[in-house]
Formats: C-alpha cells, structure tokens, sequence
C-alpha cells in the first residue's frame, strides 16, 4: 500500500528535478503527476513509474510470494512460511530457534518482531503482525543476524545502497526513556523522522524488560523498534560504494525478474562488503529521500538518476 504522505514528499522531489532538468510537468494530484520532454511522457506516483505494473507492485508486496519467487530464480533467501495455526507455528520456531514474525503484506516495517525465541514471544509477535498488516496472514522467516541495507535499483543497472538502522536512544543516567523519545523528536534533521510512543514501541521495549518510564544507564542503547526504518525513527548510513559484486549481480537479476525500472531491494548481511547474506523484501514503490538525506555519508540525487533514465539516457551511465 503506497503511503499517501510519503508519496507527496518524494513527488516534490522528482517534480523539483524533472523541472531542473527543463522537463515540463503536469500535476494531477498531491502525489500524481506526469512528466514529458514533448515526446515521450511518463506518469508517477512519488517514485513509482507507470512502467511497474500492477501485477508486480502486488507481488513484492507479498513477502511470501517474493521469498518463493526469489528462491526459484537462485537468490539467497531465508526459510519462511505462512502462519497456518499456534502449533505450526511453535514448530517453525522450535526448527529455527530464532525467527521473525511480519505481515504477510505490508510496509514500512509495521507489525515485524525480530528475534522471537519462545512461544510466549510469538504469540504476542503474531498478534502485532494480525494488528498492522494488510489483511490478518502472517509470515514466520528464520532469523539472521546482519545489517540493514535498503539496495536501490534505478534503469536495471544503476545501484545506490543505505544501511538502515532501527530507532534507538542512548542512556545518560538521569533520563526516563520517555523523555529521551521527546529529546530525539525534537532535534530532528531535516526529512528525517519522529520516533512514535505506540504499541510497537511499547512491545520493543518488553522484549528488552524496559518501560517509558525506565532509566537506562548512561551509554545503554535502548532500541525502539525491531526493524531499521527510516520512516519511524532510524537513521540512515551511506555504503554505496562498498557494496560487494555478487550481491549487486544479484540486485540487477531481482529488478529485471520483476521488470522494474525502479525498484528498493532490502539486504540482510553482516558486512556489505562480502557476499554473505539474504535478500528479505522487494519494494515497488522505494523511498528515494533516505538517498538524498541521509543521516551520514554522502548523499545520491536519485531522482535526477530516474529521470534521466527515462529522458536523458545517454546521461544514464
């Protein structure tokens, strides 16, 4: 489901470029718009161009359905199964010892626990899942212990990568964990985003036997969230160039499997640099901000990189 909000800031972005460019634009609404160069005309959603179709954008957002079609097509993928009753369920854990529990459809990290190792935990995990996705299925993925990449794929051939990493803060000694929520809120950067108070946070927060009202030591980091989200409060790390060849072969194979001109490619991998780790998710509808913003590093105009794959291509190389 394409976040309304979202969709708005980033057609602000590619409308801002498009007209850089001398491109001439036509606004639909908030978040639709069109882009020409007096022949050839593209219309958008944010980022997502009409060329994805929409037999594709609802595929990647099933995550079981993008886990079976990756596995067939050789990319490494986690095991992974639909939430069928309680007992499969405390059996695909037993199996795995540690495992994640998600929406089977859904977006922007909502309703995934990480790191479920009792039944205890998964019953509460499965409930989360039920709560925040798109329709109440559920999928049970074995754990994997890396970071965050977000991998973004522009023309089939062109790579940009952000470590993702979840929302946290960090004790001083004196401080309820709600007060250094407020702190984090209020010095936030420019497009970056606020940590929410919810029952997400909540939850986060009972796996590590923490409340708001806890005071952690100074220097304890305290995470807020199971997932590295940008959109709900984590920061974002510039590693396009250290990306590894096998993994970015392996990120061109996803975009052109699913014949995307655009398409966010989440990497799970201890080190970006080896070829170690598991793709988890596609997104047909990627934010392109956390690449022009982000917290460290340098920052990619992706949107002008869309844009000239359309429009310029001898200028997309």
């Amino acid at each position: 489901m394409i976040d309304i909000k979202e969709a708005n800031k980033i057609s602000k972005t590619m409308i801002s470029n498009a007209l850089e460019l001398g491109l001439k634009v036509e606004k639909i609404t908030n978040s639709n718009f069109k882009v020409s160069n007096g022949e050839k005309v593209i219309r958008f959603v944010g980022s997502m161009p009409e060329t994805t179709s929409a037999i594709d954008y609802r595929l990647a957002m099933d995550k079981f359905f993008t886990n079976k079609i990756l596995k067939k097509i050789g990319i490494p993928v986690l095991a992974m199964e639909k939430f069928k009753d309680i007992e499969s369920a405390q059996r695909f854990l037993k199996e795995n010892q540690k495992i994640v529990v998600k929406p089977r459809k859904g977006t922007h990290g909502k309703g995934i626990t990480v790191g479920v190792t009792n039944n205890k935990q998964l019953q509460k995990a499965i409930a989360l899942a039920q709560d925040n996705g798109v329709g109440e299925e559920v999928t049970l993925e074995k754990y994997f212990s890396g970071d965050d990449f977000r991998i973004l794929v522009i023309g089939k051939k062109k790579i940009f990568v952000i470590n993702r990493v979840p929302a946290q803060v960090v004790g001083d000694g004196k401080k309820k964990i709600s007060e250094l929520i407020d702190d984090f809120n209020h010095n936030l950067k420019n497009y970056s985003y606020p940590i929410e108070k919810d029952k997400i946070t909540l939850t986060v927060l009972s796996f590590q036997n923490k409340t708001l009202q806890s005071i952690p030591q100074k220097g304890e980091k305290i995470f807020l969230r199971f997932t590295a989200n940008v959109k709900s409060g984590g920061m974002s790390i510039e590693m396009t160039d250290k990306i590894n060849p096998k993994t970015k072969e392996n990120a061109i194979k996803i975009a052109k499997a699913f014949n995307m001109d655009i398409v966010g490619i989440d990497w799970l991998s201890p080190d970006i640099s080896q070829e170690k780790g598991f793709f988890i998710e596609i997104n047909a509808y990627p934010g392109i901000l956390l690449h022009h913003y982000p917290t460290h590093g340098k920052s990619y105009n992706v949107a002008q990189e869309l844009l000239n794959y359309f429009f310029f291509p001898a200028n997309f190389n």
